[in-house]
């Protein structure tokens, strides 16, 4: 239970408790109530419903509230409210108050809080400073909103800036595990069959060949490394003719066999930047269990969430080596590796939900639950 709690029960309205001291007449049977005690016993009911073991000393409050002693928000704030909302007790300057006002500080579906104000006169709030007081709320809850707002950008600045040099260390080191391997390579065989062209021509000559081969091998890889970086075809055709055409690089250069079940329905319903999330998605779930499962078959599939059109699954599956979950996350900053970092990364992107399900033995299944709406 929280103080928000009130804020939405009360509706977002303001609500204006007065509370009734010795000589202070009370409303006669039958008499409609005034506007602000309506309020303060829209907060009376429901302090009644909290339920349960409670609900004797919430009507305790409420029978202190017509016991018609001065005084009463401090016996209310020492007694049950307290347990709920500690904070109360602290309020010391609310002793003696005799009518308060609560301002619940929401926005939509947002609650940010609430003011308090309070006065030893039961009539002191009027109409007129209610509706100011009102306009006064209303503008705490922009600037709170501002503040948001700006902390928010701060963290996508900075969140940008981890994944630009996130993707640079990524781009070194697939240079530096593929073309730059296969260039040097290159380089020592060209050496190689430069001595041996004469004293052996037919073993210069295989050389040569091998050479052909890994110059052909570096270029398939750079060239996977500009699709991965800028996927033209995702940008020109769209989701489904880029996944397949990551599938027929991966299988051109690496050998993977790696399969694309996508339904069109879902594609549609997600928008253009949603769209190039999934596929950076697949790619990195793909390129992880080249790199580490030693599968077979990689199975990419897109669908709808079972029994629910407004939610899309992503899943890849590999038949590989699988690994305990558990005890890679437990050191994974100290490894040095990105891969399950940028999955989450850009599973947040989307406001998508990452699990990652594995067992030596037993293949890796890794599913984003992102929504469409």
């Amino acid at each position: 239970m929280a103080m928000l709690d009130i804020i939405q029960t009360m509706g977002g309205a303001a609500g204006l408790l007065k509370f009734i001291t010795p000589g202070e007449s009370k409303d006669t049977k039958g008499a409609p109530k005034p506007k602000e005690e309506e309020s303060g016993n829209m907060i009376m009911n429901f302090l009644k419903k909290l339920g349960g073991k409670d609900k004797t000393e919430a009507e305790k409050i409420q029978e202190t509230a017509e016991a018609e002693r001065a005084g009463i928000f401090t016996e209310a704030i020492s007694s049950v409210l307290v347990r709920y909302f500690p904070n109360l007790s602290k309020i010391t300057t609310l002793e003696g108050t005799r009518s308060a006002l609560i301002l619940p500080l929401r926005r939509g579906v947002n609650a940010y809080g609430m003011m308090l104000y309070a006065h030893p006169d039961a009539n002191y709030f009027s109409p007129e400073q209610i509706e100011l007081l009102e306009m006064v709320s209303h503008q705490a809850v922009i600037a709170i909103q501002n503040a948001r707002l700006y902390q928010e950008l701060e963290q996508e600045k900075e969140r940008i800036v981890q994944t630009q040099e996130a993707a640079r260390k990524k781009l070194a080191r697939d240079l530096h595990d593929g073309p730059i391997q296969s260039v040097s390579a290159i380089v020592m065989r060209a050496d190689v069959a430069g001595h041996l062209i004469e004293q052996e021509p037919q073993v210069a000559a295989e050389e040569l060949s091998k050479i052909e081969e890994l110059a052909r091998r570096s270029t398939k890889e750079l060239r996977h490394l500009l699709f991965t970086l800028r996927p033209l075809a995702l940008e020109s055709e769209g989701l489904l003719p880029a996944l397949q055409a990551m599938a027929d690089k991966m299988r051109d250069t690496y050998q993977q066999n790696v399969q694309i079940y996508v339904d069109q329905e879902v594609v549609n319903h997600l928008e253009l930047g949603k769209q190039n999330v999934v596929f950076y998605l697949a790619e990195e779930a793909v390129n992880n269990a080249r790199k580490h499962a030693q599968a077979t078959l990689i199975t990419v599939t897109l669908k709808f969430f079972p029994q629910q059109n407004e939610m899309a699954l992503l899943q890849i599956v590999d038949n590989g080596v699988g690994f305990n979950v558990k005890e890679v996350l437990k050191d994974y900053e100290k490894r040095g590796s990105l891969g399950m970092v940028n999955l989450q990364e850009r599973a947040d992107l989307v406001n998508g939900l990452l699990n990652v399900d594995s067992t030596p033995g037993n293949g890796t299944q890794v599913k984003v639950l992102i929504p469409l709406s």
